[in-house]
């Protein structure tokens, strides 16, 4: 395996990001930080990067937030440009635990299957692993970016991710469309372990957490999602379509007016990612200035 990563990058913490890159860099060949922050709020220092990761690292972005597609879009042209077989994908807040991409590579190579067209890892967030180490491998409907490693010959045979989506619902998309397009799995590698942040959890006074999104991300998660049910509706598992429902509307917009601030902004982004998704054809190419 021929292994190249990218990591997408918006105003991090440089401390978290140099521990997230020191879990990795041993066990691939290149590492592209893309930037998606704007180039006058850099927030960390890129000389620190350079040095201590010499000729393995490289910056690239555009000097504004261009989203989460065309990011991982630029860094699987740079894999198929260069040969690599294989992409990692990561965010700026995942780290693997100790030699676990190491695992990660091996158990790749020994899976026999030509239609594994993604594979994803078993991701810790609030100290609850995402699937349960039942089998090595387990089949599923799609897998979250962080983590993921998706073979050079599934671009060039299935195509891309979906730029126009921004933000959320990239992955899930990618996972749907190469499966019913070209019936390419998506693998889980259960017993590689990979911490991984969803949200911003606050304890309220109220006793219950809530995720504390933007009203710029509250659109796009409600938005997107319901954009998914519209277009793989026998791919888009019930469990997401109740959660969607459940904790992305109806659990939020309580939270939202219980505990939130921007409570105006953010009931609005909700109502507009349901209006925009069902009655606009040009749903997924909107953006939104809230």
């Amino acid at each position: 395996m021929k292994l190249i990563a990218i990591i997408v990058t918006y105003l991090p913490d440089q401390k978290e990001l140099l521990r997230n890159i020191r879990s990795c860099i041993d066990d691939v060949e290149e590492l592209i930080i893309w930037e998606n922050t704007p180039i006058d709020t850099i927030n960390y220092d890129k000389k620190l990067f350079l040095k201590e990761f010499s000729g393995k690292i490289s910056f690239s972005g555009l000097g504004m937030n261009v989203g989460i597609g065309k990011a991982l879009n630029f860094g699987a042209k740079v894999a198929i440009r260069k040969g690599f077989t294989h992409l990692l994908t990561l965010d700026q807040d995942s780290f693997f635990e100790t030699n676990h991409l190491e695992k990660y590579k091996k158990q790749i190579s020994e899976f026999d299957d030509h239609k594994a067209g993604i594979f994803g890892v078993n991701y810790i967030n609030n100290n609850q692993n995402a699937w349960k180490i039942s089998e090595k491998y387990l089949q599923k409907p799609d897998c979250i970016t962080s983590g993921s490693i998706v073979p050079v010959k599934t671009f060039l045979s299935a195509g891309f991710f979906d730029e126009d989506l921004f933000i959320d619902g990239v992955d899930f998309d990618f996972c749907y469309k190469i499966k019913q397009n070209n019936d390419l799995k998506t693998i889980i590698c259960s017993e590689v372990i990979m911490n991984h942040q969803v949200g911003y959890l606050t304890k309220t006074k109220f006793g219950f957490s809530t995720e504390n999104y933007s009203a710029f991300r509250t659109y796009y998660i409600v938005k997107n999602h319901l954009l998914l049910w519209k277009r793989y509706n026998r791919l888009f598992p019930a469990s997401r379509k109740i959660h969607l429902i459940k904790n992305y509307i109806i659990y939020r917009l309580i939270k939202i007016v219980l505990a939130e601030k921007d409570k105006k902004a953010k009931t609005f982004a909700i109502g507009r990612g349901i209006y925009d998704a069902f009655f606009r054809s040009d749903a997924a190419e909107n953006n939104i200035s809230i």
